[in-house]
């Protein structure tokens, strides 16, 4: 495990990168705090978008303020997990638009997911995140 000195200060936690072969129970993205610090694990053969995709998602649970806690409910869970995708992808849609002088007409939501490297899932999310930020800068219709 090799494990990085570049400690986030939004995050608060140091990064692990790791080898899948080498400790298969630990999960991509994984948080785990030991004796004190808190410890974010990213696959090692992860491309440098993939490593980015995660940090910005830890990075959306500091700026919620949530809270891993082990009595919180699946559903909750899973709106505090919804909430650092979103937060992600907000993120990657600002770098996509920032590619041109003026909001496109047209968004390949599917160019956007192959891009980045997320997972089709986000497709839904996405394009209702191009369709509010596109309406909101342009008179338009998306």
């Amino acid at each position: 495990m090799n494990c990085k000195n570049d400690i986030s200060l939004e995050i608060k936690a140091t990064i692990a990168y790791f080898d899948v072969e080498e400790y298969p129970f630990i999960c991509d993205g994984m948080k785990i705090t030991i004796k004190d610090e808190d410890f974010i694990f990213i696959k090692e053969s992860n491309s440098y978008i993939k490593k980015q995709n995660i940090l910005l998602h830890e990075q959306g649970h500091c700026y919620y303020g949530h809270t891993h806690l082990n009595c919180h409910s699946f559903g909750w869970s899973n709106h505090q997990e919804h909430e650092a995708d979103m937060y992600m992808l907000e993120q990657r849609i600002d770098e996509w638009l920032s590619q041109y002088d003026w909001f496109p007409d047209i968004i390949d939501v599917y160019a956007f997911l192959d891009y980045f490297e997320l997972d089709y899932r986000h497709y839904n999310d996405a394009y209702n995140l191009f369709k509010h930020i596109i309406s909101h800068n342009t008179s338009d219709t998306f």
